[in-house]
């Protein structure tokens, strides 16, 4: 009676994951039907804007690139549209017959204001293209525009997007086993997207943090290492997508190899570290992953054929532990902001107030909690040093003058701000505006 029980769960999943598929393929109006193994896919690889901080009223091109990760040539023209802040910007027509692999860039040119700003740019917004996967053409990152003044923490600026990355996956994919296999396919479907979203997000918010840098301090460890970070999620994004393919595309043999990856850039993120606050609590995960994967090999034997495996309970036990290792993920993310905020330096001024608009001449507290000794260095915007001094208590004042104890002139300049305590020592990397 087992027997036939599990050919009827069998029976079931296939019946759900096929219609998932189908409905995701017919969904829209087209009347050409592309065979999931054998279409092209396009996606929008990434979009970067130039400036990288801009100020308001400053024009800024966005630049988005377009991929085809399918198996086919792209032979129809497609629209890419621009959004900003959910209101249409603009679109283009791409007319390029894309190879699977190939890429095009699409630009447009926005007049920045000031705030914070939603991006999302769409491919293929009318189904010109029938494709493999209709699910990923959107991409969406946030920029901000400010004002240039005031002091800000590059190195918190970097620690808080790693820390999103690990906390804001985390969160995607703690999704609740459910009894109903097409509604399970559909959540895990979407805390996946999202969990890759996430992970594009906070990968492009690193590289764009370290690019308002000069050449020798974007050559700094902290610096590299979370460009480290940025690979990894990046590339823990396309294992994501891989799984989501898997379940489109009938192949779990596609969530399996998906799974054996994220498990590797685990092992990666595990062993890195920026200015001594370690991932290293990353590899609690790992044994969940490796359950992961016996349950996803569990499943493809299953689906495969054989009649001793409860397809609904693996499904739901792989749901159950990625949850866990998504409470882990969370957990991480939250301890790498905490650390980093917790022992980032304090500016004030003479009055111990906090500074936001920082003027030539005025007096700049510089504090480091448990702090021995201080090394402050100012940097010109191409990196020459103008300032270098140092003091062997918690706290530095200076009054925005070179070296020479000159006024420096107003504009943008950069610091370095080593920081030792008894324990250890940590270099906090900014920028610092002076206003005139």
């Amino acid at each position: 009676m087992s027997d036939v029980n599990n050919r009827v769960n069998k029976s079931v999943w296939l019946l759900c994951v096929w219609s998932f598929v189908v409905l995701l393929v017919l969904g829209s109006s087209r009347t050409v039907v592309a065979q999931p193994n054998r279409a092209p896919d396009l996606i929008v690889e990434r979009v970067v804007f130039d400036p990288v901080e801009p100020e308001p009223g400053v024009g800024v091109e966005f630049k988005a690139t377009i991929t085809n990760r399918g198996r086919e040539r792209v032979v129809a023209n497609f629209n890419v549209y621009f959004e900003i802040d959910n209101t249409f910007l603009t679109s283009r027509v791409v007319s390029s017959r894309l190879d699977p692999g190939k890429q095009v860039e699409v630009q447009t040119l926005w007049t920045a204001v000031e705030g914070e700003h939603l991006l999302r740019v769409r491919v293929d917004v009318f189904d010109e293209v029938p494709e493999s996967d209709e699910a990923n053409n959107k991409y969406e990152t946030r920029l901000e525009v400010r004002k240039p003044e005031g002091i800000r923490s590059i190195t918190l600026d970097l620690l808080a997007n790693v820390s999103q990355g690990l906390q804001k996956t985390g969160q995607a994919i703690q999704i609740q086993p459910a009894d109903d296999i097409f509604q399970l396919l559909n959540t895990f479907q979407v805390a996946l997207g999202l969990a890759r979203q996430e992970l594009s997000t906070s990968a492009d918010k690193i590289s764009i943090a370290k690019q308002t840098l000069p050449p020798n301090l974007a050559a700094e460890v902290q610096v590299q290492a979370s460009d480290q970070v940025a690979a990894l999620y990046r590339s823990l994004a396309s294992a994501f997508d891989v799984a989501i393919q898997g379940i489109q595309r009938l192949n779990p043999q596609l969530l399996t190899e998906s799974f054996e990856q994220v498990r590797a850039h685990l092992v990666g993120l595990s062993a890195l570290s920026i200015e001594g606050i370690s991932l290293e609590s990353v590899s609690e995960a790992i044994p969940l992953m490796d359950q992961g994967l016996e349950k996803a090999e569990q499943l493809e034997v299953a689906l495969g054929g054989a009649k001793d495996i409860d397809v609904n309970a693996v499904a739901r036990d792989l749901v159950a532990l990625l949850a866990q290792i998504g409470a882990i993920l969370t957990r991480v993310g939250a301890d790498v902001m905490q650390t980093s905020q917790g022992r980032s330096a304090n500016f004030s001024d003479s009055k111990g107030q906090s500074i936001v608009r920082y003027q030539v001449g005025q007096e700049l507290k510089i504090t480091a909690s448990h702090a021995q000794h201080l090394q402050w260095e100012v940097f010109d915007r191409d990196g020459q040093a103008v300032f270098i001094g140092e003091a062997q208590a918690d706290q530095f004042i200076w009054h925005g003058t070179s070296s020479d104890g000159k006024a420096l002139s107003a504009g943008r300049y950069f610091y370095r701000l080593t920081i030792t305590t008894s324990a250890s020592s940590w270099i906090e990397l900014g920028q610092i505006v002076l206003s005139p």
